[in-house]
């Protein structure tokens, strides 16, 4: 998350159905990708950042053979982290 912080979201080098920032609708399919961390409690979380998208720069990853739930966003500048959501593992 510092890195998005401090430059924003820049398109990676995984980009196997297009290139771009990937994202999903669904929280469960973006928190397969959120590291654990425990909590002040003892009890594991992770964190999912919600975004908002330009609506027109959504690319649907399944257009290209991906999943349903995969989006990528060819610039960076198309999409902004709004929300921190933490989720109890």
């Amino acid at each position: 998350m510092k890195s998005i912080y401090n430059n924003g979201y820049r398109v990676g080098n995984r980009n196997a159905y297009g290139v771009g920032v990937y994202c999903s609708p669904n929280i469960e399919t973006a928190a397969e990708y959120s590291d654990e961390f425990y909590g002040y409690n003892g009890k594991k979380y992770k964190i999912v950042l919600q975004n908002r998208v330009r609506p027109s720069a959504i690319k649907k990853a399944s257009d290209n053979g991906g999943p349903d739930d995969y989006w990528y966003i060819e610039s960076g500048k198309d999409i902004r982290p709004y929300s921190i959501c933490v989720k109890e593992c």
